[in-house]
């Protein structure tokens, strides 16, 4: 077998986003992984970081749970790097988001992964844990175009364990027990009946086909781009919808963006995004305070085929902690609604020929309601759930940046040269508010006076931090092959002692560039 190495120099010269702008593959002396859009675009995926899976080297995206709305994966770079959150920091177009799920796939022209401090050093103490840059599609010179991308897909369990049927798990229970010297739990006239199958009161459930079904989920996306010398636009609607596999869960997002470009002279250009996505989640709930899907698949894993689904009187059959079946049935669920906008305006003003002046300013805004209303279920004569109570919890949090960023790009024979100067700074303010009440007069009133008012409890609470940065890069390559960078950053931040006045960062790096030597030999 013969393997012959052959050369790409075209990946060579392609431009890659790094922080504060751009730079050919070539030049970088850090760690950069980039996936364009294309890559994305033939996934039928419904969060981004479930597109990256197995795309970039180091990268690891890991899925904790498959539930609409909480199926987005834990994304690592290079690992852990701490006992505390290790989520990257994550940025659209330049502009911190904290989540992946405020974007819709569709929107991505590219995504950029700094991986290493020399990469993401530009970002100070936010880095630690890695880089994602997002870059969202723009308008292009030319004719109106518009574009549609839809798929419809279907999801079900996977590596479901073959359980026992009633008479093989009571026939080892009472070996288990017998083998303690205990006396087994079923009579050999009730393993009978569970070996024949034909008495109700002695079933064999399959609680896994009560409580599982197919998933549907579908995506819809639409598209128009196009623009003349002086403005080129964007702008994209979408809608997702997504079932569970488990009753009563589910995703509803609806998403809009628009991205404008404007020479406004031959020196001054603006750009304005602004971006809305709201999704509506519910969560299939049990029985418990607080509960979720976890619990009931918990129970279902748990409960022996034995149990009485659902007698022929409409009365369920119970275990110590319920019956999952009857929490479906219910109706029961958790409602998280949240909507997120966003809107950025920025100006580049062309000083001289290389030296560029830009001014960004930036605002985000998200909100989100959780409502868990708790059902009485009266299972049968003998068992019962607590009252019936409700949960509501309000969050919101906005953040406001701004940025000034002077750079300069200059070539002198095999001499280049490109020197970044900035100035950030955010303010970001969080609330919190929570309601509670149970004993409600029936699972129909679920406004919170209907209540009773001596079981009302309430939360809340607020914070504002506030950060200010200064930093600067610089890059030099002789001739392509030998680079040097250095970067320094300083943070002064709200969340440091007194006595701190903030931290700063320096990172120096050079080294030579051997490929193109190896390609130009001849």
């Amino acid at each position: 077998m013969n393997i012959t190495l052959e050369e790409d120099t075209k990946t060579l010269d392609e431009v890659v986003v790094v922080g504060y702008g751009v730079q050919k593959k070539v030049n970088l002396s850090g760690s950069v992984a980039m996936v364009e859009s294309k890559e994305l675009e033939n996934r039928p995926i419904q969060n981004i970081s479930s597109g990256l899976q197995g795309l970039m080297p180091g990268v690891t995206v890991t899925g904790t749970n498959g539930a609409p709305g909480r199926d987005a994966g834990n994304i690592r770079v290079r690992g852990i790097g701490t006992l505390n959150t290790a989520d990257p920091y994550i940025l659209v177009d330049g502009v911190e988001t904290g989540t992946l799920s405020a974007i819709d796939p569709n929107d991505i022209e590219s995504i950029s992964v700094l991986k290493d401090a020399a990469s993401a050093a530009i970002y100070g103490s936010k880095a630690a844990n890695g880089v994602i840059l997002i870059t969202t599609k723009r308008g292009k010179t030319g004719k109106t175009k518009v574009s549609y991308n839809g798929y419809v897909s279907f999801q079900n369990t996977t590596n479901m364990i073959e359980r026992m049927g009633s008479f093989e798990y009571a026939t080892l229970l009472n070996k288990a027990m017998e083998a303690e010297g205990m006396q087994g739990r079923f009579s050999n006239d009730e393993l009978k009946k569970f070996e024949a199958g034909n008495d109700p009161l002695y079933p064999n459930t399959d609680w896994y086909d009560l409580a599982y079904k197919t998933g549907v989920q579908h995506r819809h996306s639409i598209n128009v781009n196009g623009g003349g010398d002086n403005v080129k636009y964007m702008a994209s609607i979408g809608y997702l919808h997504q079932t569970g596999v488990l009753p009563n869960a589910g995703r509803e997002q609806f998403n809009a963006r628009t991205n404008l470009d404007m020479n406004i002279s031959k020196r001054l250009t603006a750009r304005l995004n602004m971006a809305f996505i709201k999704n509506e989640y519910s969560d299939a709930s049990s029985a418990y305070a607080g509960g979720s899907s976890d619990q009931i698949i918990r129970q279902l894993n748990l409960i022996a085929p034995w149990i009485v689904a659902r007698h022929d009187d409409g009365t369920w059959g119970t275990i110590s902690d319920g019956n999952p079946i009857a929490w479906l049935d219910s109706g029961m669920k958790v409602n998280r609604d949240n909507y997120n906008f966003s809107g950025t305006l920025a100006v580049d003003y062309a000083i001289m020929d290389g030296l560029k002046l830009t001014l960004q300013g930036a605002y985000v805004n998200n909100l989100q309601n959780y409502t868990f209303f708790q059902k009485y279920i009266k299972y049968n004569a003998n068992k019962e759930t607590e009252p019936n109570s409700l949960d509501e919890r309000f969050y919101r949090w906005d953040r406001t940046n701004y940025d000034a960023l002077l750079n300069y790009d200059k070539q002198f024979g095999k001499h280049n040269i490109k020197g970044l100067l900035g100035w950030h700074t955010e303010k970001y303010n969080y609330k919190y508010q929570r309601a509670y009440r149970n004993s409600f007069p029936n699972n129909e009133l679920t406004d919170l006076d209907a209540g009773d008012a001596s079981t009302q409890k309430n939360w809340g609470n607020t914070a504002e931090l506030a950060m200010v940065s200064w930093f600067a890069r610089i890059n030099y390559d002789y001739a392509g092959k030998y680079l040097l960078e250095a970067n320094i950053r300083s943070d002064a931040s709200s969340v440091l002692p007194k006595d701190i006045v903030g931290a700063i960062s320096l990172l120096f790096r050079a080294h030579g560039v051997s490929v193109k030597k190896l390609l130009w030999k001849e």
